[in-house]
């Protein structure tokens, strides 16, 4: 097997803050690098539902893994980036053996039935959070919700 190098390479995040839905209010990582924990996952939803999609910025591997960055404190891709099209973005997955490789890489895989708020899925070649009853991820047209059991693999940070 070719090591084609690592998506997900864990190194702090540094000072990276999140507005919530009140403009007063900022999420940012605990000094301590552990990251902000999942109390803090209805923000960063509620952020992304008024944010434009952009391959690269805010397209289903950065909401995805934008989420593991913020509640790890770790950064896993800002050495991959950035692709401004859906054919870089594919081409560097490829590269690096596919979303599902890198999560094995680096995440614990579960059961999809086990997986909490904030736990990555993958249905396809798309990333998606768990969320409730449902997986969301960032479409073009917007957030996009499908129901949790479809699907077909899951991953933790815990």
């Amino acid at each position: 097997m070719i090591n084609t190098g690592p998506l997900l390479n864990p190194t702090p995040v540094g000072d990276k803050k999140l507005v919530s839905g009140h403009p007063e209010e900022a999420i940012v990582p605990s000094p301590t690098g552990g990251g902000l924990g999942r109390g803090c996952f209805p923000d960063y939803i509620a952020q992304r539902l008024t944010m434009p999609f952009a391959w690269g910025s805010n397209d289903c591997i950065c909401f995805a893994v934008g989420w593991l960055e913020l509640s790890t404190g770790q950064d896993f891709l800002s050495q991959h980036k950035p692709w401004a099209s859906e054919a870089e973005a594919r081409r560097i997955v490829a590269s690096l053996g596919g979303l599902e490789k890198q999560f094995d890489l680096h995440l614990a895989r579960i059961e999809p039935n086990f997986a909490r708020d904030g736990d990555i899925a993958l249905i396809g070649n798309t990333a998606y959070l768990f969320s409730d009853a449902h997986v969301v991820s960032v479409g073009e047209t917007g957030l996009v919700f499908r129901g949790r059991l479809e699907a077909e693999c899951a991953f933790t940070s815990r």
